[in-house]
């Protein structure tokens, strides 16, 4: 018998997923390219001031995304860690996103630095 992904893990993963997605890539975008070139910056500041509605969608998928990965981990351990490769995918998807916020924002420039040098 195929064991089937819970439709509302991946509906409310669709649902989450693109906001989360947003609010990481534009803070690694801060946090690399715009203060590689600009200079150091508070992270977060421009993105809240250009567009605060897209701020606040991305803020509220984040937080929903670690309860959705709570949720999503329980799930597992119910059944056993036996799951669908899909389920597996979404779950380790949604952790790399997030952990993108636990890099620190040295290790992104020193990045950029080696990568690019200076900038001009």
């Amino acid at each position: 018998m195929q064991k089937q992904t819970p439709r509302w893990l991946w509906v409310s993963w669709c649902l989450l997923y693109p906001g989360t997605l947003l609010l990481m890539s534009r803070q690694v975008y801060e946090q690399t390219y715009l203060t590689w070139r600009e200079g150091p910056q508070m992270v977060g500041f421009s993105f809240v001031h250009l567009y605060p509605a897209l701020f606040v969608l991305g803020a509220s998928s984040y937080f929903a995304s670690f309860l959705w990965l709570l949720v999503t981990v329980i799930t597992l351990v119910l059944r056993r860690l036996r799951a669908t490769w899909v389920l597996w995918s979404l779950s380790a998807l949604m952790l790399l996103t997030l952990a993108l916020n636990a890099i620190s924002t040295e290790t992104w420039q020193r990045g950029m630095h080696l990568c690019f040098g200076p900038a001009k």
